[in-house]
């Protein structure tokens, strides 16, 4: 299983859920299951909309730290092996404790910091 930790709301609109389904719809065509795992309930009528399956936190998108124990259960929970993350609010923490789980691919265009994930997908052209 491949979860995929993205939000959309007021703030950031729908572009990381919308580039987030792209890469999920050739996933499943190459026969992985997918799930999208959440903050809350702002991206989910798209998401039915297209036939994805997903996961709610519950919590604030902003802060990525305070969801790591939920982030945790969901990935025992639906036995996900590899994590992409695309959002901005991605801390070295965050990522260092989900990595003890899980590998992870992380869409970035930022270089925010000295990622630690398994994967480094960037777009820009700088």
């Amino acid at each position: 299983m491949i979860g995929i930790r993205a939000d959309a709301n007021e703030c950031i609109a729908t572009g990381h859920i919308v580039r987030c389904m792209s890469i999920a719809a050739q996933l499943i065509k190459q026969g992985e299951q997918v799930i999208f795992i959440l903050a809350d309930l702002y991206a989910v009528e798209l998401l039915e909309r297209n036939g994805y399956e997903y996961v709610c936190l519950n919590i604030d998108w902003k802060e990525k730290e305070k969801e790591l124990d939920a982030m945790s259960k969901v990935i025992k929970d639906w036995n996900i092996s590899i994590l992409l993350l695309d959002s901005y609010q991605v801390t070295l923490q965050y990522m260092n404790d989900l990595k003890k789980l899980v590998k992870i691919a992380y869409i970035d265009d930022l270089r925010a910091f000295e990622y630690t994930s398994d994967i480094i997908i960037n777009y820009a052209l700088n």
